[in-house]
């Protein structure tokens, strides 16, 4: 594996890179880190998109000055828009005598992974086993040679939106850099949530951005489940904006003062615009609209991971990240008093990037420093061989 990489991050709010090092003992650390301001996407289109370029070389050139080297390859984050993740079931009798599992079942098994509709213009990016049933035993090592009736394979596929792939290709190379691989969200930040927080059980992340909210469903580090809001920060400033009849561009002041879980009382906030206009608003008004916000997504969010077979229970772990609702003072509390499950805020605990916002980008450097990436669709030999050689 590599002793240094580049990461890169298209948020819906921001462009973001980082640079790390893994040492001898295995330690990633990162040493640089740079963000720049930007519009994202909406739709499966950039937003300013002749802006983009330059906001790229820009975030480059300012990462490169703080670590004093020469970047020129980067893996870049696939948001959670291009990415689809399959958890697939596959099962069999073993074959061995009374019912011993044998080789050729698991061969058999992982021949049958990708035996699945999806659509054409799909990458695979990551394929790993989160675990075995044999008959009612979950098994989270190889089942081989183990004795039972029927064998079940559970397996997480991640796959990326080639064509997308293919476009941020061309973009990085337009202004000189290099696209070394892909890795989606939902596997950096499941791989980076499960290292920091030692979680190997179901739990679900919850990464607000701007505009919209990845919901993950994870096991043991692995991505089983994945979906999108398309609800965000922008979508609660535009609450504050619309309701205390304030610009939208001071909403977001006006969320930094709200603190969930507090009471109020008739106290009333004054906030100033970059322009000099000042406007008066009900605190209480205010914290109102973000609840009832909050409220609406946790609604829907609860809808999504119930349709996947997820409950919401205090035996559960939720982590938010993200910069949209992590933001808010009490939403940590808010959200676990209202899905009863125990919710966490997350970040990476790093000095470069204290920031929740920044989960994906560290979680790309940490994966591919830690375990590397594979973007290229192998043969069925090469795929057999290379799933054994990472799994076992």
């Amino acid at each position: 594996m590599a002793k240094t990489a580049a990461a890169l991050d298209f948020g819906t709010s921001k462009i973001a890179f980082a640079f790390g090092r893994k040492d001898s003992t295995g330690l990633v650390t990162v040493a640089g880190a740079a963000v720049e301001p930007y519009c994202g996407f909406r739709d499966h289109a950039w937003i300013s998109e002749t802006e983009l370029p330059g906001i790229l070389q820009k975030a480059h050139a300012a990462l490169q000055a703080q670590v004093n080297q020469k970047i020129q390859e980067v893996f870049v984050c696939l948001p959670g828009d291009y990415v689809r993740v399959y958890f697939r079931e596959i099962s069999c009798v073993p074959s061995g005598g009374n019912g011993e599992v044998t080789q050729e079942d698991l061969d058999m098994l992982f021949q049958q992974v990708m035996d699945f509709t999806r659509p054409d213009n799909l990458r695979l990016l990551s394929r790993q086993v989160v675990f075995y049933l044999l008959d009612s035993e979950l098994i989270r090592t190889s089942p081989l040679m183990m004795t039972g009736q029927r064998l079940t394979m559970y397996v997480s596929i991640v796959m990326g939106d080639g064509d997308f792939m293919d476009r941020t290709a061309e973009l990085l190379g337009s202004i000189g850099l290099t696209a070394a691989g892909f890795v989606a969200t939902p596997t950096a930040e499941a791989k980076l949530i499960s290292e920091y927080m030692q979680e190997n059980s179901t739990s679900v992340v919850l990464d607000t951005g701007h505009f919209t909210t990845d919901i993950m469903v994870m096991d043991a580090g692995e991505p089983i489940f994945h979906a999108l809001l398309e609800l965000g920060g922008a979508r609660l400033e535009q609450d504050l904006a619309a309701i205390l009849n304030i610009p939208p561009e001071a909403a977001a002041q006006v969320k930094r003062h709200i603190a969930l879980g507090l009471d109020p009382g008739d106290s009333t906030q004054t906030m100033e615009t970059q322009d000099g206009q000042v406007y008066e608003y009900a605190l209480s008004l205010a914290q109102e609209v973000v609840e009832a916000r909050l409220d609406d997504t946790l609604r829907r969010i609860q809808k999504v991971v119930d349709d996947f077979g997820v409950t919401l229970d205090e035996s559960l772990h939720i982590y938010i990240t993200g910069s949209g609702f992590a933001s808010i003072r009490g939403a940590r509390e808010y959200i676990s008093q209202k899905t009863g499950t125990i919710a966490k805020l997350f970040q990476p605990q790093t000095p470069m990037t204290p920031s929740p916002s920044m989960t994906a980008v560290v979680g790309t450097l940490s994966y591919v420093l830690q375990e590397g990436t594979r973007t290229e669709k192998p043969t069925l030999p090469e795929a057999v061989k290379q799933f054994f050689k990472e799994y076992f």
